[in-house]
């Protein structure tokens, strides 16, 4: 007869299969774990290099930035430079400009004067030659009234 398995034997057999069970999720998890790790590892150089990259830009925008700033700077300079030459070229044409008027000005006086000179000039000639004109008439007309003077040279 074959002996009825005891209430002993049942539970060992019970926490026998709970065993091998509870290795076989040891296992599972063990190498679940070591998926996890080999994941994470790569994702750890993934986010290294996105570090590394952040860190490239974030220096690319620092010096784009600066050069910027420094062709800003540039371009403000050569914006001021210009303001100082048109601003020179102004004063240099209004000093132009009034020497100009101040030149013709003079020119015109000293024409003026030298037209006024001449005129003045002319008429005490014209006088001068008339007065010698009449003084001949009068001498003409005295020699043909009868006065016994000598004509004047003309």
């Amino acid at each position: 007869m074959a002996e009825e398995p005891s209430k002993t034997d049942g539970t060992l057999a019970r926490i026998e299969r709970h065993m091998i069970r509870g290795n076989e999720v040891v296992a599972e998890n063990a190498h679940a774990f070591g998926d996890l790790r080999a994941f994470l590892g790569e994702q750890t150089e993934v986010l290294g290099a996105l570090v590394t990259e952040m860190r490239a830009q974030g220096e690319a925008l620092r010096e784009f930035r600066e050069e910027m700033r420094a062709h800003g700077e540039e371009i403000r300079a050569q914006g001021e430079e210009m303001r100082r030459e048109m601003a020179e070229q102004r004063r240099e044409f209004r000093e132009e400009g009034e020497a100009s008027r101040r030149e013709f000005r003079e020119e015109g006086d000293r024409i003026r004067r030298e037209f006024s000179e001449e005129g003045d000039r002319l008429r005490r000639e014209f006088h001068e030659e008339m007065a010698m004109a009449r003084a001949a008439l009068v001498a003409i007309l005295d020699r043909l009234q009868g006065g016994g003077g000598a004509a004047p040279a003309t």
